[in-house]
């Protein structure tokens, strides 16, 4: 299938993915190529692995590697934030499974292999596919984008009452202020310290 951003874009170079063997060369000779001086990782697992790269004068805009390791994972996200701010109980043992529930994949973005736990036969399912298993939230989604500094101070932030999803993709979404969110985000940014 054709990318649509290659219509748009003067220079459009597609390369292997991450998990490919090809992706580093591939990834180096792109940025000779183009004697590209900057990188912005936009996917978590993307992020997570420039973090750890080393490629001469070429800057990755990237937290450090502990913090981007944590982002990826949502289990380790919610060991790091447990006690920081209000984070859905994880259930490790089944008997302590208050239904309904919440099942996702350790890594991962976009309800991709999500379910909802009604049932000891959902989470017989959602355990067989690997999946953690958390308290079920029921309500709005939220999503938060952050800018901070090169030091990690939070600079901005902007909360987003999640719409319509399709897909995996957010149709509409709208912005807005709420207090106990807004001390959530401040109190996550201070302690994770996430730079860019």
């Amino acid at each position: 299938s054709r990318d649509p951003s290659s219509l748009i874009l003067k220079n459009h170079v597609t390369i292997p993915w991450l998990g490919a063997g090809e992706f580093h060369d591939a990834f180096v000779n792109v940025l000779h190529d183009y004697s590209i001086q900057v990188v912005f990782p936009a996917t978590d697992s993307l992020i997570a692995a420039l973090s750890h790269a080393d490629l001469g004068d070429v800057v990755f805009v990237a937290p450090r590697p502990e913090v981007a390791e944590i982002c990826l994972s949502k289990l380790k996200t919610h060991e790091r934030l447990e006690g920081v701010v209000p984070v859905p109980r994880v259930y490790q043992d089944d008997v302590e499974v208050e239904f309904p529930a919440y099942a996702k994949p350790l890594e991962g973005a976009g309800l991709r292999n999500h379910m909802r736990v009604n049932d000891p036969e959902d989470l017989r399912i959602a355990r067989k596919k690997d999946l953690i298993v958390t308290e079920f939230l029921p309500g709005e989604e939220y999503e938060v984008n952050c800018l901070s500094d090169l030091q990690g101070r939070l600079l901005y932030a902007n909360i987003r009452r999640m719409g319509r999803r399709v897909g995996g993709h957010v149709l509409d979404s709208q912005s807005l202020e709420d207090e106990d969110m807004t001390a959530n985000v401040e109190a996550i940014a201070a302690d994770l310290r996430i730079e860019g």
